[in-house]
């Protein structure tokens, strides 16, 4: 039940001209302080180079075996170059059905090619990628508590600063 008091205030302040403009002054206000959505740039999943499997592995501390690998493309390092976020499954020699997820980011080259830029250590896979200003944001997939290996259930973004 609403007040006397409120049910009196709401209509009037919703029939007084002079207050339709100022209406306005807070939703601009707020437009103003937030970041544009234009500055969010979405990494372009692209189709990963046979080159991958020859040069991921040696990167790894541990000897296992390529499988396979997603790539995004985007500006990452302010240098006008297209970067790559690399994301690699691995398999361990001994066989078996295990398998273990690696993370990078190459910055492009001037004279064309990539090279390691940054490891990423990541609780789980990608699934999305994007710039927001100086960050590098992911959408990741994670177990939760109660979940099955074969399937994480746990959607959540990571935000890693690009200097």
């Amino acid at each position: 039940m609403t007040s006397p008091v409120a049910q009196a205030t709401i209509p009037a302040l919703a029939a007084s001209e002079p207050e339709k403009p100022m209406r306005l002054i807070a939703p601009l206000c707020l437009a103003l302080l937030l970041p544009p959505v234009a500055a969010a740039q979405e990494l372009v999943e692209v189709t990963p180079s046979d080159a991958l499997a020859q040069v991921l592995p040696p990167l790894l501390d541990t000897p296992l075996l390529f499988d396979m690998a997603q790539v995004w493309q985007g500006e990452l390092t302010d240098d006008g170059l297209p970067d790559l976020l690399i994301q690699a499954s691995f398999s361990f020699p001994e066989g078996g059905n295990a398998w273990v997820l690696y993370h990078w980011v190459f910055a492009g080259q001037p004279g064309g090619g990539h090279l390691p830029w940054r490891k990423l250590d990541l609780p789980g896979g990608i699934t999305a990628a994007r710039r927001e200003g100086q960050q590098l944001v992911l959408t990741l997939q994670t177990y939760g508590p109660d979940d099955a290996r074969c399937c994480p259930s746990v959607i959540q973004d990571m935000r890693f600063g690009l200097r």
